[in-house]
């Protein structure tokens, strides 16, 4: 399992791996970060349990889409409120 945006293992190792180990297969994750748990996909969980269930492989070529974004955006700026910084500055302003 590769993801494209891996900064640690790269697609290229992981594809250098799966060329090197017999019966192997590649399933790769678009996506950013270094380990699919921290950045999951259900795609990819699918194909995870059907190989730890049945030893099925995914298709040669598989991609699968990572499930949310890896940098979500901070709750302060879903909402419209100030940074923390000038929350605590206007906090500390009126003590």
């Amino acid at each position: 399992m590769s993801l494209t945006g891996d900064p640690l293992t790269t697609r290229q190792d992981a594809i250098a791996m799966t060329r090197d180990l017999a019966r192997a297969r590649l399933l790769t994750i678009d996506g950013f970060g270094h380990a699919e748990l921290a950045n999951p996909s259900a795609c990819a969980i699918s194909y995870e349990v059907g190989y730890f269930t049945t030893g099925a492989l995914p298709p040669a070529g598989t991609i699968c889409a990572q499930d949310a974004t890896p940098f979500p955006v901070p709750l302060w700026r879903q909402y419209a409120l100030l940074p923390p910084s000038a929350h605590s500055a206007r906090i500390l302003a009126r003590s």
